[in-house]
């Protein structure tokens, strides 16, 4: 337990060091210049939903669900009401 506690001492006594001038002077640049960051930048229209394709999709979908839940076999009483009639 007391290496765990000289390291936790350790750690406490470390701070972040101050950014050099020269980092800074050229984040300030590049801020400065963002017309040529711009071009890497996504824009929302490419995320636009294909309504068309989302529909037809939703339509397959319900109709797989609605036959698969059909039964095509017939059970003994629907076998019993169409021999009587």
């Amino acid at each position: 337990m007391s290496d765990f506690s000289e390291l936790e001492r350790e750690l406490k006594k470390l701070r972040p060091v101050q950014p050099s001038a020269e980092l800074t002077s050229r984040v300030g640049s590049v801020l400065a210049n963002s017309e040529e960051g711009t071009a890497k930048v996504i824009r929302p229209e490419q995320f636009r939903i294909n309504w068309l394709g989302l529909g037809l999709g939703l339509a397959a979908a319900a109709t797989f669900l609605i036959f698969a839940r059909v039964d095509f076999h017939p059970n003994e009483r629907t076998k019993q009401t169409i021999a009587s009639a």
